[in-house]
């Protein structure tokens, strides 16, 4: 998309997490928020492909929180990190890394420089988001966090979601059915997707 990208993580001590630095490294990627954790495993995922089709997937990685000298490295970096930009990614995988201190103050520091915050959630409990811009739960996660079955009508769980949130914008994800996006306002937009017989996704 022709961005610049700032890249913040934790990757282990070890070739997989060196590997990993050096590829967004010659992709110009600013990897100076990247940790190298001791005694953490860099997540490693291994496809196995028979005939161009993925038949199944094997990752090793693990769940721990960072540390708390990690946690406030990052925290400390963060004003210097957010100047000049223009937009805020997060993408939570649910591993650690980012702990309610760190989500709170990155979403706050954010919001006072005027950067939008686009947030992909992990988990039950999407209120340690709150004050993100845009937030995108797939259907599942949406009713999950809104405390409401399946059954339930989407548009009950969104208000939910915004409310717990103050997001602007929720942009949930419907596999064949879509996207729908709900405003903070009210107001609610369906996108429609060709179906296809996907192999693999």
């Amino acid at each position: 998309l022709g961005a610049k990208v700032i890249a913040a993580g934790r990757v282990g001590n070890d070739w997989e997490g060196h590997l990993f630095v050096e590829t967004l490294q010659q992709e110009g990627v600013d990897i100076r928020m990247i940790l190298h954790q001791e005694g953490y495993p860099t997540a490693v995922k291994h496809r196995v492909v028979a005939d161009g089709q993925q038949m199944v997937r094997v990752d090793r990685e693990e769940v721990a929180p960072l540390p708390p000298d990690g946690e406030q490295a990052v925290l400390d970096s963060l004003p210097s990190l957010l100047e000049g930009v223009q937009a805020v990614a997060i993408s939570d995988y649910g591993k650690g890394f980012l702990t309610p201190g760190l989500l709170a103050n990155l979403i706050r520091l954010a919001n006072e420089r005027h950067i939008p915050v686009i947030t992909d959630p992990k988990g039950h409990d999407f209120t340690k988001y709150r004050g993100t811009t845009v937030i995108k739960p797939n259907l599942g996660e949406a009713f999950v966090a809104a405390g409401l079955p399946r059954t339930a009508p989407l548009d009950e769980a969104a208000s939910r979601i915004l409310q717990q949130t103050g997001a602007r914008l929720l942009m949930v994800t419907r596999s064949e059915a879509g996207i729908s996006l709900f405003h903070d306002t009210g107001a609610r937009s369906d996108f429609p997707v060709h179906a296809k017989q996907v192999r693999d996704v």
